[in-house]
């Protein structure tokens, strides 16, 4: 058998044809695309939320070093220095030399009553 060659009409259906699913399948795949970008669990607003989230979070963490490094050199400070240390229970918890007289400002609930 000898194979003929395709009608020109029957070329243009096929290219028709063609052409009809590459366009079926491409606009399949960008309603896929942006369903994706735009979805909530995966897409831009996602994306933004977390690099807030993150920059947030960064922000957090070096107050928060920050913090750790004032009562370290604060509990080294007491551990090393007695003035220090006086000082400190003189005004947090009102300690008092024998003798001496403790004088405290009055409350805000004593002065709220007034």
């Amino acid at each position: 058998m000898s194979s003929q060659p395709a009608r020109p009409e029957q070329q243009g259906n096929d290219r028709r044809l063609f052409i009809w699913l590459f366009l079926i399948a491409g606009t399949f795949l960008l309603i896929y695309s942006a369903r994706a970008l735009f979805s909530s669990e995966t897409g831009l607003y996602a994306l933004f939320h977390y690099q807030f989230a993150r920059r947030d979070l960064r922000s957090e963490k070096s107050s928060l070093e920050k913090h750790v490094l004032d009562e370290t050199k604060e509990v080294r400070d007491l551990r090393l220095d007695p003035f220090a240390l006086e000082k400190v229970a003189r005004e947090r918890q009102h300690r008092v030399r024998p003798g001496e007289i403790l004088v405290l400002p009055k409350s805000q609930n004593l002065l709220s009553r007034d």
